[in-house]
């Protein structure tokens, strides 16, 4: 039963994720600081990967959507696992991932450069996503990259 119970609340943390990152994000709708940290905890609870939400504030739904696509991205950077760490001074965004890196080139230069996006999957859809998010709060990823860290920052 514990099981089953497990089961159905890490389904619920994804399809909370989900909800905000794939959703319509409207001008004046906020997301709450617990409620992102709550939602990124979930999601990654079981797996190798774990996040730290460092963001105090209530933020603006189309930011905490752009959020958690940059998040999703550096989560699928991240194979083996890793921390991925959010935060947020005034109006920008500072993602970072630790662990060992695994950058899909062609993906991250559409995100960096602006360069068209090579062939998506139901994995990898985030990195289109992304763009769009940003595009509505008229700002661009820009990402650097080290050996076992990966920032981006829009």
């Amino acid at each position: 039963m514990a099981l089953i119970h497990q089961s159905v609340a890490n389904a619920n943390a994804k399809v909370q994720l989900f909800r905000i990152a794939f959703g319509t994000a409207n001008a004046g709708q906020t997301v709450g600081a617990t409620e992102m940290a709550g939602v990124l905890t979930a999601y990654f609870t079981d797996g190798r990967t774990r996040s730290d939400y460092l963001v105090t504030d209530t933020v603006p739904r189309p930011e905490a959507k752009a959020a958690l696509l940059a998040a999703l991205c550096l989560h699928s950077a991240l194979p083996s696992g890793g921390r991925i760490e959010l935060r947020r001074t005034g109006v920008r965004w500072a993602l970072a991932a630790q662990g060992m890196v695994h950058v899909d080139a062609g993906l991250w230069a559409a995100l960096d450069h602006g360069q068209p996006m090579p062939d998506l999957s139901a994995a990898t859809v985030h990195f289109a996503l992304l763009p769009q998010a940003l595009a509505a709060l008229d700002r661009r990823a820009k990402f650097s990259r080290g050996d076992d860290r990966l920032l981006l920052e829009f």
